[in-house]
């Protein structure tokens, strides 16, 4: 999801299936919260309609596998970005040069042509604009995708035909009629502003990764009292941990034996470490300072404090206010309001009997 309207879409698209009874979709986080019915909807078919609008299902992943994938997206996004730039400063330059003083040494021809092939460059750069701006036209579901596909196509077709008017002999009504500069600076600032998404999500991913790793990989279980290391998501409740002086807790629990302080600044934000003894309870990612503890295990994984805190931090950023709520319905609507507002903008023209080539030009 890359916008207000494509977030929109697919909570629409969720709101309306069978057997939910709330669905809320995180822009910032590209997830989707769902509440439904099991007996009437199951996983597979929330997954198809998300689908059928254009979008793709993936259930919870890895958050470091997740974020070496935003990695490579952006690191190729950013690549796109400067070829595109490049190429828009030379459309700028040979559309645009003239008017600041630059005297350009080729032909008006030339000029069109080599315009006509730097904006072919822009389109191969911005070409997912096009795959996904389109699809979700022709499924009735149109964003802001589809927005720039369909105003840099118009512009680039109507450029197209003033070039080819030019070789005809037509130079002096029409070289100063193409848009191709219009084609390659809507695609880059457009890029640009989806580069910096990019990168104000990734920050938020980070952050909410650095939570995560908060609490220790690993953990130290008695087992008939032996020690034994496993993962700490191998941790089930009521197991008997070990937490030694200097190590952090890996889940929730009640001590059974020894005393210690911890340290719990991570979720109180108190400086001086609480004493534990028999009963006590304790957190995961918390610091054993002083003596060994034993806990059994009460909480764990997504039932964890420090996982509670993470679902309320993801919750926040996901939240909207009155103002957003608003904003969001309207962009449900803005991209079909401009496209009907083109097209009777167009067929006003032609009513009024304009030429073909103007009536575009108006639209």
């Amino acid at each position: 999801m890359t916008c207000a309207s494509c977030s929109s879409a697919v909570e629409r698209t969720l709101n309306k299936l069978e057997g939910v009874d709330l669905a809320q979709v995180n822009l910032a986080t590209e997830t989707a919260t769902i509440s439904f019915d099991e007996g009437s909807l199951d996983l597979d078919k929330i997954k198809a309609a998300v689908k059928r609008i254009g979008y793709g299902v993936n259930e919870a992943i890895d958050p470091k596998a997740k974020e070496e994938e935003r990695k490579r997206e952006l690191k190729d996004l950013g690549h796109r970005l400067i070829i595109n730039a490049i190429l828009t400063v030379a459309l700028m330059t040979l559309s645009m040069g003239s008017m600041i003083g630059l005297n350009l040494p080729v032909s008006a021809l030339t000029n069109a042509l080599l315009q006509m092939a730097l904006a072919t460059g822009t389109l191969i750069g911005g070409s997912a604009f096009f795959t996904k701006g389109y699809t979700l036209l022709f499924r009735r579901e149109p964003n802001m995708d589809s927005l720039v596909a369909i105003g840099t196509t118009a512009s680039y077709l109507y450029s197209v035909w003033g070039v080819v008017q030019i070789i005809l002999g037509d130079a002096t009504a029409l070289h100063h009629h193409l848009y191709f500069e219009g084609v390659g600076m809507i695609l880059t600032l457009v890029m640009l502003g989806r580069y910096l998404e990019h990168r104000s999500k990734g920050k938020t991913g980070e952050a909410i990764g650095k939570l995560m790793e908060l609490a220790p990989q690993t953990a130290t279980i008695l087992v008939n009292g032996e020690q034994k290391t496993i993962d700490a998501s191998e941790v089930k409740v009521d197991d008997i941990i070990l937490v030694k002086p200097g190590e952090k807790l890996p889940v929730d629990g009640f001590v059974i034996s020894g005393h210690s302080a911890i340290d719990e600044s991570l979720l109180t934000g108190e400086s001086i470490p609480v004493e534990k003894s028999l009963g006590s309870e304790v957190y995961a990612a918390t610091l054993n300072t002083t003596g060994a503890l034993q806990y059994r295990a009460s909480k764990v994984g997504s039932d964890t404090a420090l996982a509670n805190i993470i679902t309320l931090v993801q919750q926040a950023q996901g939240s909207k206010a009155p103002i957003a709520r608003i904003a969001d319905k309207i962009s449900g609507i803005f991209v079909p309001i401009v496209i009907a507002i083109a097209f009777v903008t167009f067929a006003g023209w032609m009513l009024a009997k304009a030429p073909f080539d103007l009536a575009i030009l108006r639209a």
